[in-house]
């Protein structure tokens, strides 16, 4: 995997971040790090590059055995870091490192640990072990304890733009049409990450779908049929319709949209929407839309329900 991660390709906006990384870990300034970033953008690839960096003092595919990367289990399906894995590293450090190597624990996902995690994870932080660098991938900062964010050094990763993440995504799914990739590109807000995602599920045909609902609320009742063949459980169908009806209703209450990224679904989709409401009406079904995904992730709400009816209150 790790190798993967440094072959995966370019990574835009990283120069300045490396190079303030290097000057300060070779000046032994701090042990503990944060990439920060929204997901999808190449914080993980960062991380490795970093990591290699520690190892080797430079970037490369040498030594990785003593990379060691936490991140939620394939099997846990609320897609948290458990206690346990904490636990487990704790035994794992207690070891000594052959011929006193560096060693690097990457932590993908800091935010979607708990707070006894947390918790656990700052005793090791504060008394770290000789020659261990951590590096943790964050894409939410509020979510982590005050005193772990205190004692790490922060880098934030800005991401492509939308020409970059366009280029991205032409390399990596080379099979789809300038509109496909065009679309994954707007959908994800530049994220290359989320768009692979998206279209690894077919969520930008889903999209579509959605569009066409507000011409004729009679292919709302389809949608349920579509839903089965977007993810694997209810986190990522769920995480798929929050991207996708997100993006509906801020392309609805945009002021200035430049005419350049819509589509003409898209543009016939927010002429109907503000015939039939008032900016005030749509923001509040933007709130009634924020309500629905909180309890489809929080309470397990069905997804069906809930979005077939946000999808009616449209009309």
């Amino acid at each position: 995997m790790i190798i993967n991660e440094l072959s995966f390709g370019k990574l835009y906006g990283i120069d300045d971040l490396e190079n303030s990384f290097h000057k300060a870990f070779m000046s032994r300034k701090n042990s503990s790090w944060m990439i920060i970033g929204k997901k999808g953008i190449g914080k993980s690839l960062l991380s490795f590059r970093l990591a290699s960096f520690v190892i080797n003092r430079k970037v490369s595919s040498e030594n990785l055995h003593n990379i060691h990367l936490v991140s939620p289990l394939e099997d846990n399906k609320s897609g948290i870091i458990k206690k346990e894995q904490i636990d487990n590293l704790i035994v794992k450090l207690r070891l000594s490192a052959v011929n006193n190597e560096w060693r690097v624990i990457i932590f993908d996902k800091l935010d979607m640990l708990n707070i006894n995690g947390m918790n656990s994870l700052l005793k090791i932080i504060e008394d770290t072990p000789k020659n261990v660098c951590f590096i943790f991938i964050v894409d939410e900062l509020m979510k982590v304890i005050p005193t772990i964010k205190s004692r790490c050094q922060k880098l934030y990763l800005k991401g492509p733009n939308r020409e970059e993440c366009m280029i991205i995504l032409k390399n990596k799914l080379g099979d789809l049409n300038d509109k496909e990739i065009k679309l994954l590109s707007n959908i994800s807000n530049y994220s290359p990450g989320v768009a692979i995602d998206i279209h690894n599920f077919s969520a930008h045909k889903l999209y579509f779908n959605l569009l066409d609902t507000i011409k004729n609320k009679d292919l709302i009742i389809n949608i349920d049929k579509k839903l089965l063949t977007i993810g694997k459980n209810n986190n990522e169908k769920s995480w798929v319709i929050s991207l996708l009806l997100t993006r509906l209703i801020n392309i609805s209450i945009k002021v200035n949209n430049s005419k350049d990224f819509l589509f003409d679904e898209e543009k016939i989709f927010i002429e109907t929407i503000r015939n039939r409401f008032s900016p005030k009406v749509i923001l509040s079904k933007y709130e009634n839309l924020n309500h629905r995904l909180y309890r489809i992730k929080s309470l397990n709400s069905n997804i069906s329900m809930e979005l077939s009816q946000f999808l009616f209150n449209l009309h």
